[in-house]
């Protein structure tokens, strides 16, 4: 009787979760609704900085929408897609989905402003520099060297004050940081804070 219980129990489960991926998409992919561009430009206010809309792009189950940043006047996308819901590897409907490029382009950015400077401290202190891909990455950029700490806390620290001096949205805090690796790879040797412009050594080593 037990048994039964809980054979009862994982069927009911299962339903309700297959339920619930299903409630809200749609059976074929032709019947799901993509943003438009007066969506996309509500997205944009509600999720990023001041925009400009460009221009849009329709693809096979797909839409991109082109922006312009006001402030920094990089350009960025809002991609509205089809995207499969799944339960349990089987494919239960389809639904939209909306991405951006805006993190990504926003660190490209201020590394085109910086890249001069950037690599001539580099290169005077013989760091192996490696930028992350977006500005929300918990570490913006990695440098990697066998310089001991006290030489190269300053030139780190002017790698961190080039990079906070162009962003321009404030995007840099408490979450981001520079990491100082030893050039061979292993543990981490320092660190650079946005939000308190200093270099602090890793003592848990």
């Amino acid at each position: 009787m037990k048994n039964m219980f809980k054979k009862a129990a994982i069927i009911l489960t299962a339903a309700v979760c297959a339920a619930a991926l299903l409630c809200g998409c749609e059976k074929k992919k032709e019947d799901v609704k993509l943003k438009t561009e007066s969506e996309a430009k509500t997205y944009v206010s509600k999720n990023l900085p001041e925009a400009e809309f460009e221009k849009s792009e329709s693809g096979t189950d797909e839409k991109t929408f082109y922006f312009k940043d006001k402030e920094c006047g990089f350009k960025f996308k809002v991609v509205s897609k089809v995207v499969k819901k799944q339960f349990d590897a089987t494919v239960v409907g389809y639904d939209e989905k909306t991405e951006d490029t805006w993190s990504e382009d926003y660190l490209g950015y201020i590394k085109d402003k910086v890249s001069e400077q950037a690599n001539k401290i580099a290169g005077e202190n013989g760091f192996d520099c490696k930028w992350e891909k977006k500005i929300d990455a918990e570490f913006i950029l990695t440098v990697r060297t066998d310089k001991a700490f006290e030489d190269l806390k300053q030139p780190v620290k002017k790698l961190g004050e080039l990079i906070k001096a162009e962003d321009r949205h404030n995007k840099l805090g408490s979450k981001q940081e520079i990491r100082v690796l030893p050039s061979s790879g292993g543990k981490l040797k320092a660190y650079y804070r946005f939000d308190k412009n200093e270099v602090l050594e890793n003592l848990e080593k």
